[in-house]
């Protein structure tokens, strides 16, 4: 393993939730690039859930926007 490498078992591990394929790919490659994290995306809820049994420490996952009612 190289000097600058990361232990593998110092990553943080993150899991990326989002229905949009090119958001998850730009944010795995952002965390990725980081050096200190491990990324795992996932496009529907029911498939992080299922491969929760090993937790990340983080999720990040789109906030929906509430559409604003013109009186």
């Amino acid at each position: 393993m190289a000097a600058d490498s990361p232990n593998p078992e110092a990553l943080i591990d993150i899991a990326v939730l989002d229905d949009d394929l090119d958001f998850r790919n730009y944010m795995e490659d952002v965390l990725k690039d980081e050096g200190a994290y491990t990324v795992r995306t996932f496009a529907h809820p029911h498939d992080l859930f299922a491969a929760a049994e090993q937790q990340p420490a983080a999720v990040a996952r789109e906030r929906e926007r509430r559409q604003s009612r013109q009186r």
